[in-house]
């Protein structure tokens, strides 16, 4: 899997967060799963 920077994944976080708090059914349609739920495994630093 590809890393990247740790301000990526702070935005992607915020957004995932933004699109929960309204309900917005696009995450799931456009963030992956590995990506949007890197609850185990995914580094991050």
């Amino acid at each position: 899997m590809t890393q990247f920077p740790p301000d990526v994944y702070a935005l992607i976080d915020a957004a995932v967060a933004e699109d929960q708090t309204f309900n917005d059914p696009t995450t799931k349609a456009v963030v992956p799963p590995e990506i949007r739920e890197p609850v185990c495994c995914a580094p991050r630093q």
